[in-house]
C-alpha cells in the first residue's frame, strides 16, 4: 500500500471520510551517456535514488486543509520521442 493509501486508511479508522484528488505533472529527467540507456534499468535506478521533496511535508496542511503526498510511478517511465540522445551537448 502506498503512502496515500495508508493515510486514507488512518483517516477511515478515525471516522473521517476523505476524497482523493489526483493531479499529474510531467517531470523531465535529462540523462547524458555515451551509449544506449536501458529504460527498465533507468526506472529502477531512479526509484532507488530519486525522490520528490516538499517544504513542510508532514505538517498535513495543504490547500483547503488537505494532506498533500507527492508520489512518483517510476514503472510508467518512458523515453520521450526524439529523446535518444543523438544530439551532442
Amino acid at each position: 500500500m502506498d503512502r496515500a493509501g495508508l493515510h486514507q486508511e488512518r483517516a477511515k479508522s478515525l471516522g473521517v471520510c476523505l476524497t482523493r484528488y489526483r493531479f499529474v505533472a510531467p517531470v523531465m529527467i535529462d540523462v547524458y551517456a555515451e551509449g544506449p540507456i536501458d529504460q527498465e534499468e533507468m526506472a529502477w535506478f531512479l526509484s532507488q535514488k530519486c525522490f520528490v521533496s516538499m517544504d513542510g511535508l508532514g505538517t498535513g496542511i495543504g490547500p483547503g486543509e488537505s494532506v498533500v503526498l507527492p508520489l512518483v510511478d517510476w514503472e510508467s517511465l518512458r523515453m520521450m520521442k526524439g529523446g535518444s540522445g543523438r544530439k551532442p551537448i
